[in-house]
C-alpha cells in the first residue's frame, strides 16, 4: 500500500491537471478502499509511513482543487471509522498523529462531505474529540485556511463607492506583524489581557486574530460602552493594554484614567495623543523590530483547545457588564457544528 499512496500523493501534490477522468475516479475509490483497510487492520500499526502519506493527501486537496472531488467520493461511513481509528491512535501517539487529525477535520467541512452527513449527531462527537485530543486550535483552524485559499479575498472594506479586498495571505501578513508587536509590548507574556474598546475595522479584525492566534486573551468591550462600565470591565479582568479605535474612545479612558488599577499602556489606531501612556499606531507596530525571532511559537505550544481565548462583554445597559468566556474549543467547535447545521454554505459563498 506505500507504493499506492506514494504515486496518490504524487498526483495530488500536481493537482487536478494531473489527472484524467477516469483515472482521478479510480484513485478516489482507491483512498477509499485503503482507508478501510488500514482502519480494519490496523495499518497505521504496521506501516508507519501510511499516516504521513495520508496526511499530505488531505493537506493538498483544497491547493490542488480536488477536495470537492474528494468529499463527493468519500464513504461517509468509512471516513467516520476512519476519524474513530485516528481518534484512538492519539491515544496512543499525539504528535505522530495530530497532524492527520487536523487534516481529516479540514476535509471534512467540504460541502460536498457535510451535505452527505446533515443531521447525523454522531459526528459532533467525534469532532470534538478530534479536536482535543489533536490538540487543533485557532491558529491550526487558521493557518490551514491561509494554506488553502492564498489569494482568495477574506476581507472586503468599503471606502463609499469603492472597496478594498483582503486576501487571505494579506491578512496572514498583516497578522504575523501585529503579533510581534503584541509579543514586545506583552514583554514576552501572552498571559496578560488586551481589551478591545474599537468600532469594526479591518484592523480591529486582524487584531483580534493576532491574538486568538497567538494565544493572548483579548477582552471585547462594546464600542458604546459609558466609562463607568468601561474602569467595571478594566479592573475586574485585570486588562494591562488596551486598543482604541479613535480619540473619541481613548477621551472615554482619559476621564477614568486614575480609577484603572491595573491598565499600563493604550494604543489608538486612528489618530494621537500627547499622554505618554498612549502609543499612537505607528509607534505599536515599530515594536515589531525589537522582536525576538521564535518567542510566539514556544508560546503557542502552551496553548491548548482549552485555553481561555476572548471575554466578550454585554454593554451593561441591564446592570454591570456580564463577561462571556469562550476557549479555543469554543471557537473551533462553534465553526464546525455551523458547518454541520448549514452544510451547503462553502468556500464560495
Amino acid at each position: 500500500m506505500n507504493k499506492e499512496l506514494l504515486k496518490i500523493r504524487d498526483l495530488f501534490f500536481a493537482g487536478k491537471s494531473a489527472f484524467e477522468t477516469e483515472q482521478l475516479k479510480k484513485t478516489l475509490i482507491q483512498i477509499n478502499s485503503y482507508l478501510e483497510k488500514i482502519t480494519s487492520n490496523d495499518l497505521f500499526k504496521r506501516q508507519n509511513n501510511i499516516a504521513s502519506l495520508l496526511t499530505d493527501i488531505f493537506s493538498s486537496a483544497f491547493s490542488g482543487k480536488l477536495a470537492s472531488f474528494l468529499a463527493l467520493e468519500l464513504n461517509k461511513e468509512t471516513y467516520y471509522n476512519f476519524g474513530n481509528y485516528i481518534l484512538k491512535k492519539l491515544n496512543t501517539d499525539k504528535q505522530k498523529y495530530s497532524n492527520l487529525a487536523h487534516e481529516y477535520l479540514n476535509l471534512l467541512r467540504a460541502t460536498e462531505f457535510l451535505t452527505k452527513i446533515y443531521e447525523e449527531k454522531r459526528w459532533e462527537k467525534l469532532i470534538e474529540n478530534l479536536i482535543l485530543e489533536s490538540n487543533f486550535k485557532v491558529s491550526t483552524l487558521f493557518n490551514q485556511r491561509v494554506r488553502d485559499y492564498k489569494g482568495k479575498t477574506l476581507f472586503k472594506v468599503l471606502h463609499g463607492q469603492t472597496e478594498s479586498e483582503y486576501s487571505w495571505e494579506t491578512v496572514n501578513e498583516n497578522v504575523n506583524d501585529y503579533r510581534k508587536s503584541l509579543n514586545v509590548l506583552l514583554n514576552n507574556n501572552n498571559k496578560s489581557m488586551v481589551a478591545f474598546l474599537t468600532v469594526n475595522s479591518i484592523e480591529m479584525a486582524q487584531l483580534d486574530i493576532a491574538c486568538l492566534t497567538s494565544g493572548i486573551i483579548n477582552v471585547m468591550i462594546p464600542a458604546n460602552s459609558v466609562p463607568q462600565n468601561i474602569e467595571y470591565i478594566l479592573n475586574q479582568t485585570k486588562a494591562e493594554y488596551i486598543l482604541v479605535s479613535s480619540e473619541k474612545q481613548l477621551a472615554k479612558l482619559l476621564s477614568i484614567k486614575n480609577k484603572l488599577k491595573n491598565l499600563k499602556k493604550a494604543i489608538i489606531i486612528k489618530g494621537s495623543s500627547s499622554e505618554n501612556w498612549v502609543l499612537n499606531f505607528n509607534e505599536f507596530l515599530s515594536l515589531k523590530n525589537n522582536y525576538k525571532e521564535g518567542t510566539i511559537e514556544k508560546l503557542e505550544k502552551r496553548i491548548s483547545p482549552k485555553s481561555l481565548s476572548t471575554i466578550m462583554y454585554t454593554s451593561g445597559t441591564t446592570g454591570e457588564p456580564k463577561g462571556i468566556m469562550f476557549s479555543n474549543l469554543n471557537i473551533i467547535y462553534k465553526r464546525f457544528c455551523r458547518a454541520l447545521a448549514l452544510p451547503e454554505i462553502g468556500e464560495h459563498d
